[in-house]
């Protein structure tokens, strides 16, 4: 690869490979700071706003997990993705997270039943008797 010869702003020479920006030599160099953004989670008493966070909280609440910090991620994590400003790239990575948090915030709870379930428990109770 092609490079030239360069002199930094402290006048130290360095080689740059053409079609770089640098103007740095290696000792030199600035350090990087990389910073995220913070998100600020408001999740409080506040009535749910967006259709994907009510279902959250009811499915939330359903269980009882409202109010655990598992379940205000989930919340938390759903105000986000309806928030909207993202790439498709960022709504895909957000919409895995969003996943993940509702597994791990109902995990271990009891499931709600259903007719099938009902049936069930009418069958074995008349069993028993």
């Amino acid at each position: 690869m092609a490079s030239e010869r360069r002199v930094d702003p402290k006048g130290h020479r360095f080689s740059r490979p053409l079609g770089s920006r640098r103007i740095w030599c290696e000792k030199c160099r600035p350090p990087v700071v990389k910073s995220a953004p913070v998100v600020q989670l408001d999740i409080g008493d506040q009535p749910a706003r967006s259709p994907l966070e009510q279902s959250a909280f009811l499915e939330l609440a359903a269980v009882g997990r409202q109010d655990t910090p598992r379940g205000l991620l989930y919340l938390g994590l759903c105000r986000q993705f309806e928030a909207g400003g993202h790439t498709g790239s960022q709504m895909a990575a957000l919409s895995a997270r969003i996943l993940e948090a509702q597994r791990a915030a109902l995990e271990g709870a009891p499931r709600p039943g259903d007719v099938v379930d009902d049936l069930q428990a009418r069958r074995n109770r008349a069993r028993r008797a």
